[in-house]
């Protein structure tokens, strides 16, 4: 007797589980469901304004394929705002891309007394294929988890050339551009350049897209961080 009462007990404990498991399943089905049609509804949004920016610069009825073309465009911009290029690290076997950014930032963080950047990394890899002349060195694409930390660590690019080790000193940062951005940029250096020769008593410097000069008794220019990178 006593051991059939155990067993009911034990078999109504299993059927409360049960009952407790397949709520908590449906309670979780049912906040995905909620996230699955935010996530449309945001979709569909960023669909109509794009339909609606597109149509207002290409006329009334642009075709799928012109949307399709400007949303991969932003998507693709979008990409790039959390991305940096490293520039000028060479490439040796037991050094991975890994390796180098990491004794970049530990670099970086030596020379300031503010918090250290601690950016959390989605990516770091090589871009191109590499060549036979080892000499020819491919950059570095660095991808984080959002475009403010990129900003963070491009704001304090220009330190690696106050680094007391030459290796630092060879590194360039640099926004990651689209070959149209790399072409304006590089124009902008060349205008620099040009600037550097004629008019020594000043500062040249590129921010927001263009040259600016000012005189050198004046200038905190020194902490640009688009200063003559690639």
């Amino acid at each position: 007797m006593n051991s059939n009462l155990r067993i009911a007990s034990q078999q109504r404990k299993i059927d409360e589980l049960k009952s407790e498991k397949l709520a908590d399943q449906k309670a979780l089905i049912e906040c995905q469901q909620k996230q699955l049609d935010s996530v449309k509804s945001t979709v569909k949004t960023e669909m109509k304004t794009w339909s609606e920016i597109v149509k207002t610069n290409m006329g009334q009825n642009p075709s799928a394929n012109v949307i399709k073309k400007v949303v991969r465009s932003t998507v693709d911009q979008n990409e790039r705002n959390k991305s940096f290029i490293v520039y000028g690290a060479t490439e040796k076997e037991d050094k991975r891309p890994e390796d180098i950014l990491t004794d970049v930032f530990f670099d970086l963080n030596n020379q300031v007394d503010s918090v250290s950047m601690r950016p959390q990394v989605v990516s770091v890899r090589r871009i191109g294929v590499q060549k036979s002349d080892k000499s020819v060195t491919r950059p570095i694409r660095v991808t984080l988890t959002n475009s403010d930390d990129v900003k963070s660590v491009l704001s304090r690019s220009n330190l690696l050339k106050k680094s007391p080790e030459e290796y630092f000193r060879k590194l360039y940062l640099a926004p990651d551009r689209t070959p149209e951005e790399r072409k304006e940029h590089q124009k902008l250096v060349s205008e620099m350049k040009r600037r550097i020769g004629s008019e020594p008593e000043r500062y040249h410097y590129i921010k927001d897209r263009r040259v600016i000069s000012v005189d050198k008794r004046l200038s905190t220019a020194d902490d640009s961080t688009e200063n003559a990178n690639p």
